[in-house]
């Protein structure tokens, strides 16, 4: 006796959805360099570690989409505890950074000028802003308490 067997057919139902995109924030963090993800605002890149192996030079990276513009925001931080000399400042917060700032502009921008935007683009305008920030905080010395005090007084008795 003979058992005819047949082959078995497989089927594979393949189910496709397509959805908009759903956009949450507007921080870019590149994953093929370092970076740190704290607590919501606090999202940055990696650029340069000082010695004791904490993030440096920190960069974060806004996108923010409306219509017909779009912009590409680049905050460079460093924290120093003292004033730098212009050298330094380049270094830090030019040359170091600009290497992956360049990466990220040139990947928004094969991203537009793409087939799904189909978007022929202008050189974009660059800004370009420093804002050194110094920050120092002491105790007042006795002396300006007294003249504080003395102001005061003479404020005090000019109204009498």
């Amino acid at each position: 006796m003979m058992i005819e067997t047949k082959p078995i057919e497989k089927v594979t139902t393949t189910i496709t959805k397509e959805v908009e995109a759903d956009w949450r924030g507007s921080t870019i963090i590149y994953t093929d360099s370092d970076f740190h993800l704290g607590s919501y605002s606090d999202k940055y890149q990696i650029i340069s570690y000082n010695d004791e192996g904490e993030a440096d030079v920190r960069m974060k990276i806004d996108f923010t989409a409306y219509s017909y513009r779009s912009t590409l925001k680049f905050t460079v931080e460093w924290d120093t505890d003292r004033v730098q000399k212009d050298a330094i400042l380049q270094e830090k917060l030019v040359d170091l950074p600009t290497p992956l700032m360049g990466k990220i502009q040139a990947i928004f921008e094969s991203i537009f000028e793409s087939e799904t935007f189909d978007k022929t683009l202008e050189e974009p305008t660059i800004s370009c802003m420093f804002d050194v920030r110094s920050h120092h905080s002491s105790e007042c010395k006795p002396a300006v308490i007294d003249m504080l005090r003395e102001a005061k007084r003479q404020a005090s008795s000019q109204e009498e």
